[in-house]
């Protein structure tokens, strides 16, 4: 019993410690995709404001274009100037989320530049200038919108994410607490086994006991076999102890017990019903009742004991019967006791001291 539970323990132990790893590593996972969540945020955010940045530029040129011939040609380069200074300010960070966009960029930037250098910029020029812009708002809001494409796909995979690792969290509880009812079952059953088994044997002889006899009697009335019943028990044994103590009581037990193993070997199987009672199987006519006579009288500085048999089918019609007419003639026998000679107290304390 103890065995199996400390085998329970160890388990328990190996799957929590399973269970926990699992987890882990789950949790891990998921700080890794909301990592990549956060910076497909901080890009996508990055790109939006570039774009934005681009549109204004839009909007600030856009006039020039259609008063061309009424603005100075200063105020035209100051503009243009300011304008590619600012896209140019904000394109570091654009460069970092969209390196080949950026190359686009970076050309219609310094198209915006060379246009911001010329001393007389033709309408034509101003034109190109206004498309360069405007391929710079393009690549940026295709660049917004594949950041921000990218950001949602990431929520999404940080949500299942997080559902997969919630749901192998909870499998592995689950198969903790079956796997720990589990063997909680083969505890119990094993303990049941065990007070089966204790039930079925004496602590103190080792001998089987009296729910064992009932069964054997069963099963071998069942069978059919003839059967030899022999019952007996200790004369005044209450007063061994009374006088001697339990200890010395006990060691009278283990002896008679002992000495009647000894007596009857494999010819018969010996239990013990009651305090100081045995009973023995054996088969007729192999002599067992004599031979547990000459054990208990040859025994009396220790014990005497009364001795009653009775066989099966022969002197009864069921076994039950039978053992009825054994106990009969051994409480006959043990009325007859009392004309034999004391039993020996002082040597028997003198054994157990």
């Amino acid at each position: 019993m103890e065995r199996a539970r400390q085998r329970r323990e160890r388990r328990t132990r190996i799957w929590l410690a399973l269970s926990f790893v699992v987890c882990l590593l789950g949790c891990v996972a998921l700080m890794a995709l909301q990592h990549q969540e956060r910076e497909a945020r901080g890009k996508s955010a990055t790109a939006r404001i570039y774009q934005t940045d681009v549109e204004q530029a839009i909007r600030m040129l856009r006039p020039l274009g259609v008063e061309l011939a009424r603005t100075d040609p200063a105020i035209l380069r100051r503009t243009i100037a300011r304008t590619a200074e600012l896209l140019r300010s904000e394109s570091t960070d654009f460069q970092r989320i969209a390196p080949e966009q950026a190359l686009l960029v970076e050309r219609s930037l310094a198209q915006l530049e060379r246009f911001a250098r010329t001393d007389r910029p033709s309408p034509a020029q101003l034109v190109g200038a206004i498309a360069a812009t405007a391929r710079v708002a393009n690549t940026a809001e295709e660049v917004a919108a594949a950041q921000r494409a990218r950001a949602d796909r990431a929520t999404q995979v940080r949500t299942i994410g997080g559902w997969l690792v919630l749901a192998l969290s909870a499998l592995c509880v689950g198969l903790l607490i079956h796997r720990d009812r589990k063997m909680m079952v083969k505890v119990e059953r094993a303990r049941a086994a065990e007070l089966a088994a204790s039930a079925e044997r004496d602590s103190l002889t080792g001998l089987p006991t009296r729910l064992k006899f009932g069964l054997d009697l069963a099963e071998r009335e069942a069978a059919g076999e003839e059967l030899e019943v022999i019952l007996c028990d200790l004369d005044e044994f209450k007063e061994i102890n009374h006088r001697l103590g339990h200890d010395a009581g006990d060691a009278v037990l283990i002896t008679v017990a002992s000495d009647l193993q000894s007596a009857v070997g494999n010819d018969a199987t010996i239990y013990r019903t009651g305090g100081d009672q045995f009973a023995l199987f054996a088969t007729p006519g192999s002599g067992v009742p004599a031979r547990v006579r000459a054990t208990l009288e040859r025994d009396r500085a220790r014990s005497l004991g009364s001795v009653g048999s009775a066989r099966w089918p022969a002197e009864g019609g069921s076994l039950r019967d039978v053992v009825r007419l054994a106990d009969q003639r051994m409480y006959a026998a043990k009325r007859a006791v009392h004309r034999a000679s004391p039993i020996q107290l002082a040597d028997i304390d003198a054994d157990a001291a």
